[in-house]
């Protein structure tokens, strides 16, 4: 959403599995003298793999005997994997312009403010750009009630439970359900109009991303406008403003609009009128 980066993971495993991992060496000639003792192709292969000379196993292979480190390697927790990559994994985020906002100087698009992160129900522990992680998180601005105006955030116990929990709070996490959302409500709103949606995939794409509770209103513009070209029109709602348009049964324009916004107020007329008086100043 505008607010949250989110990633959900399900059946993750609780560990890594222990690995067997086989080095390939110089050959035995290289590796030993006319004495049986190990030379430097050996001791400096030994010591790149992280073993004793006395650990390396030699084999025939099919142009001859060669050594080979043998390393058993023991899996680490999930938690302490998470712990290590985490901070990495969202250092890696590129964007087109990034910011500094504080004295640690990381870049990010905006300034981060929270950081939840949750193994089922146990918190996994790091720092990013000045913020340690842990179990709180934040609703929407406006719809989220007094723990999201306040400093208290809400607590999100486990994992599981953080898109029903966000919900209540405003925030539909989920883009997917978003998007029906928002095709629901401007269908729906089509029809009320008596009219045909225009659905503009591309818009609906970025008004799914743009808000966190969708609500579509129907406004309306002064009808003399439709003596412009319609490709105008369209471009003033589409491009500036966001707004998809709506047609009659012969195809032409109607001098009406559909907007998505990312609040459910009381009285609706209010961001009707102020869409409308935009969107007049662009005619």
């Amino acid at each position: 959403t505008p607010r949250r980066l989110a990633v959900e993971v399900r059946g993750l495993a609780t560990g890594q599995a222990s690995a067997v991992k086989e080095a390939m060496g110089p050959p035995k000639s290289a590796a030993y003298d006319s004495t049986g003792q190990p030379t430097k192709a050996a001791l400096g292969f030994a010591a790149s793999q992280g073993v004793s000379v006395s650990d390396l196993e030699v084999r025939r292979m099919p142009k001859g005997e060669y050594l080979f480190a043998v390393k058993q390697e023991t899996g680490e927790p999930t938690e302490s994997v998470l712990r290590a990559q985490l901070p990495h994994l969202i250092q890696s985020l590129s964007f087109p312009k990034a910011m500094k906002w504080n004295e640690t100087g990381f870049r990010f698009a905006r300034p981060i403010r929270w950081a939840l992160a949750l193994f089922g129900e146990k918190v996994i522990p790091f720092e990013v750009g000045g913020i340690e992680s842990g179990r709180l998180t934040y609703g929407h601005r406006f719809l989220g009630g007094p723990a999201t105006a306040g400093s208290s955030g809400i607590v999100v116990k486990q994992a599981s439970s953080y898109r029903s929990l966000l919900e209540k709070q405003g925030v539909v996490a989920d883009p997917g359900r978003r998007r029906s959302l928002i095709e629901e409500q401007l269908q729906g709103l089509a029809r009320k109009a008596k009219a045909e949606l225009r659905m503009d995939h591309e818009l609906l794409e970025q008004a799914t991303y743009a808000v966190e509770y969708p609500s579509a209103i129907l406004g309306e513009f002064d009808a003399r406008y439709l003596k412009l070209p319609p490709e105008i029109i369209e471009t003033a709602m589409r491009e500036h403003q966001g707004f998809f348009t709506l047609r009659n049964q012969q195809g032409g324009l109607r001098p009406q609009f559909l907007a998505v916004t990312n609040i459910r107020p009381r009285d609706p007329s209010l961001i009707r009128k102020g869409n409308e008086r935009v969107l007049a100043a662009r005619l």
